[in-house]
């Protein structure tokens, strides 16, 4: 079997993508968009929001305190 042909018979394992997901896609894409609807987004949705939080609270962002 190809790698290729691995990676099409995974597809069917994958989880399924968020609605949030999709709008937050759609949203970023929009080059008139606020970011204020963004954070709206991402706040009532957890499946976003920890991993969001994680990120902002590493070492990498360098924030003097935690968010």
């Amino acid at each position: 079997m190809s790698h290729v042909q691995k990676l099409i018979d995974g597809i069917s394992d994958l989880n399924p993508m968020p609605r949030v997901a999709s709008q937050i896609l759609t949203l970023v894409e929009n080059p008139k968009a606020f970011m204020a609807s963004l954070a709206e987004l991402v706040l009532f949705d957890p499946s976003v929001t920890a991993p969001v939080l994680k990120t902002c609270n590493s070492a990498y962002s360098g924030l003097p305190q935690a968010v």
